[in-house]
């Protein structure tokens, strides 16, 4: 399998050669262990990026002993994840938010959710939540907003724009969810909005979540509008 893959460069034939290995009982475990990570780095040699997590994330479930490999295994499947773009990603993040959009707020499908998307191209997977905002579906829309929220991203610089936006939107619950985001997320360019979400929104519920999100931004300036509100 390794002269294939790496003497001939045949990845084909040294896929087949691993999962031959993979797949026999009576084979030793160290090998098994071997042609098991193997694999998946020839998946991710032939971008099959999704693949290829799942085979590693099964290697690192099924051999946690073989550390160096498991190291290597890590680094593959960040590799992978990182090089995820397209139609594979947009499948990606629209599951996650579909799933989030079927939930109740404790409902433990959310963490899942939340960590299918680690690891991806945050700006590709801002861009393609941001395409959610426009949904018929509420509770779509609201889940894409969420997910920017509580998502584990560095930064949402590519959605804040599309955000402030969406201060405007008829429906309160959106406008709240967007103010809450904007404060969790401490987004400077939205304090001026959410101030005035705070004093001024008609929605009960919008204006909640503005006084809520001044607190989550922890900007002084936010006082005077509080003790109004």
């Amino acid at each position: 399998g390794v002269f294939a893959e790496e003497t001939k460069g045949d990845i084909d034939a040294a896929i087949k050669i691993y999962k031959q290995i993979t797949g026999d009982a009576k084979a030793n475990r160290k090998y098994v262990a071997q042609a098991h990570y193997r694999l998946g780095a020839c998946l991710v040699k032939q971008k099959k990026y999704s693949e290829a997590t799942s085979v590693l994330r099964q290697f690192l479930a099924q051999y946690p002993k073989e550390t160096t490999l498991a190291a290597r295994a890590r680094r593959r499947i960040s590799q992978a994840r990182s090089s995820i773009v397209g139609a594979e990603l947009a499948k990606i993040v629209n599951e996650a938010v579909t799933t989030i959009s079927t939930c109740t707020e404790t409902d433990p499908r959310i963490k899942g959710a939340l960590e299918s998307l680690e690891g991806l191209n945050e700006p590709a997977v801002i861009k393609e939540l941001t395409k959610h905002f426009d949904s018929d579906k509420k509770t779509v829309r609201r889940s894409a907003i969420y997910v920017l929220w509580k998502g584990s991203f560095s930064k949402i610089t590519g959605a804040e724009a599309a955000l402030t936006k969406l201060c405007k939107h008829e429906e309160g619950l959106t406008r709240g969810m967007v103010a809450l985001t904007l404060g969790g997320r401490k987004v400077a360019s939205g304090f001026q909005t959410i101030c005035d979400m705070a004093l001024k929104d008609t929605s009960p519920y919008a204006r909640r979540c503005a006084a809520y999100a001044l607190g989550l931004m922890g900007d002084p300036k936010a006082r005077p509008v509080l003790e109004k509100a």
